[in-house]
């Protein structure tokens, strides 16, 4: 079967090309296993989502799901003290506080209102020969395409071959999500940092009112005991001063061993092939530090399908300025990091602290 593109993904990235896509008439196939999904951390969509979504044509039906507006956020960064960022209430202006998945399967229902053809199957090969992209599906199945769309994620599954990636640091979080003992005490909508010793604490609270909490720090830091035994990750959690606070005077429970998923800094370098895209996560993975992740997901789909719509009229344009963007953005993004990081000098002599000022 021959395509005119073939994207790899239903995530994020994916869908927001997907749909840019859809008044384009040409015959674009998606490949990506539909496989069970468990909880995805990730809560906090920026306030710049909200223009992406509005160019997506789908902000209105965005807004009627069931999300709280990010008008607030705590964070304890570079000193003892508690301090709140607000927003006032704008429509642009605000970010939100969502449930992950749900936000996920939202967009995949709008990119289904569109026309592609949709395969419930995981690529294993993709071979860039005679200008014609090969592919094969761990189904058995085999694909002709012009152009490769690589919105798989972290696993970067056709960009790793044809890209030097590099990932720039050793950042995991491990992460659980507690719910309230009683339902009497109304939680505060707001998300919270506060840095430590060796990594910092994210809390966040979800549509359902459940609240994620979250540690990150290296991989080879990780605290003894804490993944494995109960015990030893409650008490992790109440050696903190402010995240512990907001677990215990809102009744939240700690009930489950947490999570560990890999959250570091991974960048993609260009390459020669201007039939291979990519966007979101296949192109750089953001430290959940920035709360970008999501919202650079929702462009740079977008922008990517854009591109391949000038590279059908032969057009290099879009394409160079997408390129360029991205890389200026990457630069922009392992500036700030750095600053950011730079700005808690308590800890300067610990080791995950010292790695980030020096290692950037």
């Amino acid at each position: 079967m021959k395509y005119d593109l073939i994207i790899i993904g239903k995530g994020i990235a994916a869908c927001s090309a997907i749909i840019t896509l859809s008044s384009l008439g040409k015959r674009i196939a998606v490949i990506a296993p539909d496989a069970e999904r468990s909880f995805k951390i990730g809560e906090t969509l920026s306030p710049s989502s909200n223009l992406e979504l509005t160019k997506l044509g789908i902000y209105d039906a965005f807004v009627k799901e069931e999300h709280l507006k990010a008008y607030s956020s705590f964070s304890s960064w570079g000193s003892g003290e508690l301090i709140e960022k607000y927003v006032w209430e704008a429509k642009q202006k605000a970010g939100w506080y969502i449930d992950r998945l749900k936000f996920e399967d939202f967009l995949w229902s709008k990119a289904l209102e569109t026309n592609f053809d949709y395969k419930n199957d995981k690529l294993t090969t993709a071979d860039f020969n005679d200008q014609i992209w090969h592919i094969k599906t761990k189904d058995g199945a085999y694909l002709k395409s012009d152009y490769i769309l690589d919105c798989s994620g972290r696993s970067a599954v056709v960009t790793r071959n044809y890209s030097k990636r590099k990932r720039l640091d050793k950042l995991v979080s491990i992460y659980t999500v507690l719910e309230q003992s009683s339902n009497l005490i109304e939680p505060t909508v707001a998300s919270l940092i506060e840095s430590s010793e060796n990594g910092w604490f994210y809390s966040s609270l979800t549509p359902d009112k459940k609240l994620v909490v979250a540690y990150f720090t290296d991989s080879d830091m990780i605290p003894s005991g804490i993944t494995k035994n109960l015990k030893a990750w409650k008490q992790f959690i109440a050696d903190s001063q402010y995240t512990s606070r907001r677990i215990e005077t809102a009744q939240f429970e700690i009930t489950q061993l947490p999570s560990t998923v890999d959250s570091s800094t991974i960048v993609s370098h260009d390459h020669e092939i201007n039939s291979l895209l990519f966007a979101g996560d296949a192109v750089a993975s953001f430290d959940p530090l920035s709360s970008h992740g999501m919202t650079t997901a929702l462009w740079s789909g977008r922008k990517a399908a854009e591109a391949y719509m000038d590279l059908t009229k032969s057009s290099l344009i879009k394409l160079h300025n997408y390129k360029n963007t991205l890389h200026k953005g990457i630069d922009k993004y392992l500036e700030e990091k750095q600053k950011i990081y730079a700005t808690e000098q308590r800890f300067s002599n610990n080791p995950f602290w010292n790695r980030r000022f020096f290692n950037n």
